[in-house]
């Protein structure tokens, strides 16, 4: 099940802008340390940006973020030999500048 909830922005409303991506990065996945500047994956109440032509697949359910704000590319791992359902946990989220890719055709 996918529930989205979106609210129109009434305060502190200018969005940042964010040039264009040129060359978008090899997939990296959202377990793996390396794919993130502290060289960890985000935990509990963290503020996570994916960053302008990043390129994350989200391959474990999260723990509840503050704030997810997509810069770049976040897909859903969607692997058709063995389905699993992920959960993305995020108080907030913003896709300001990126995608946020979920499921298939």
């Amino acid at each position: 099940m996918l529930t989205f909830n979106a609210y129109e922005c009434l305060l502190n409303c200018e969005a940042e802008v964010v040039e264009d991506c040129t060359s978008m990065k090899e997939e990296s996945m959202w377990s793996d340390p390396e794919s993130w500047a502290l060289k960890a994956a985000p935990g509990e109440g963290d503020e996570v940006v994916i960053g302008l032509c990043d390129n994350i697949v989200l391959d474990v359910d999260t723990p509840i973020l503050k704030k997810l704000v997509v810069n770049g590319r976040l897909s859903f791992k969607n692997d058709v030999t063995q389905p699993q359902f992920l959960t993305l946990n995020a108080k907030l989220i913003h896709v300001n500048a990126g995608e946020l890719l979920i499921g298939s055709s």
